[in-house]
């Protein structure tokens, strides 16, 4: 049975689907900013042999997949909502 209504006309209606699709994008490219940054802190690090802010990269490297991971289950849970 072909859905009622597809998920496309959906997310291209203006409302709270379109800012849920900005704000996961926001936090997507954050998650990516955040295991960058944390990459470019351990090699700081290593390079200077100094290691005062492991549990900063450790946060950084563990917080930016937790943050795009909890983005998109919100968002798929609420195109879930949607299609009910």
């Amino acid at each position: 049975m072909p859905d009622p209504m597809p998920t496309q006309d959906i997310e291209e209606s203006p409302g709270v689907v379109s800012m849920m699709r900005k704000g996961v994008k926001i936090a997507l490219g954050t998650g990516r900013l955040l295991i960058i940054g944390a990459i470019a802190l351990s090699g700081a690090m290593l390079a200077r042999d100094r290691y005062e802010l492991v549990p900063v990269a450790v946060a950084m490297i563990s917080g930016g997949p937790a943050l795009m991971l909890g983005a998109l289950g919100a968002k798929a849970w609420q195109a879930q909502a949607e299609n009910r």
